[in-house]
């Protein structure tokens, strides 16, 4: 079944690299309900969903910031980032 292409070791690869991109998908299916966008045309309702994709963005960004100060690293000589 598996083409010899391919190894076990290629395809977990994949699986793990797709897997921010699936946590993404689950996080903006919670987040965005798709029955109730303020806009009404393309244009709307694409720019809803662009500000809430910048908005997961910036979520992600802060979460990783402090957890790289809550655990001390990539720190310098002041003790600030």
């Amino acid at each position: 079944m598996l083409d010899e292409r391919y190894t076990i070791d290629a395809l977990k690869e994949v699986y793990h690299a797709r897997w921010g991109i699936e946590e993404l998908y689950k996080i903006s299916k919670n987040m965005i309900v798709v029955d109730d966008f303020h806009g009404r045309s393309e244009r709307t309702v694409k720019q809803e969903l662009f500000a809430h994709f910048v908005l997961i963005t910036m979520s992600r960004l802060c979460t990783n910031e402090s957890a790289t100060r809550r655990n001390g690293s990539e720190t310098n000589n002041t003790g600030k980032l």
